[in-house]
């Protein structure tokens, strides 16, 4: 296990832990470790919902990509058809 120090902190940053730790039935100690912890989880929960939320907006963005790039596609491929030319679907 690690160990740290913090110096300067602000008395009524120490008074409000100190009461919290107090209403808890924990040390100053433990208080001090459990709100770090708490912060730490949060922070990484929060990270991982951002990242489904961007992941989900990033499937989106490909779906209409793709959808538009299919279109051209077709497109293309009918425009060849119309030459007497091979679709570009089905050159190798």
């Amino acid at each position: 296990m690690g160990m740290i120090t913090v110096r300067d902190i602000d008395d009524s940053v120490l008074k409000a832990l100190t009461d919290r730790a107090s209403a808890a039935g924990r040390s100053l100690e433990e208080e001090v470790r459990e709100t770090l912890a708490q912060s730490v989880r949060r922070s990484h929960e929060d990270f991982w919902d951002r990242a489904d939320r961007l992941r989900g907006e990033r499937r989106f963005r490909q779906r209409c990509d793709f959808r538009r790039d299919a279109g051209r596609a077709v497109a293309a491929d009918r425009r060849a058809m119309k030459l007497g030319q091979r679709p570009r679907s089905e050159r190798s």
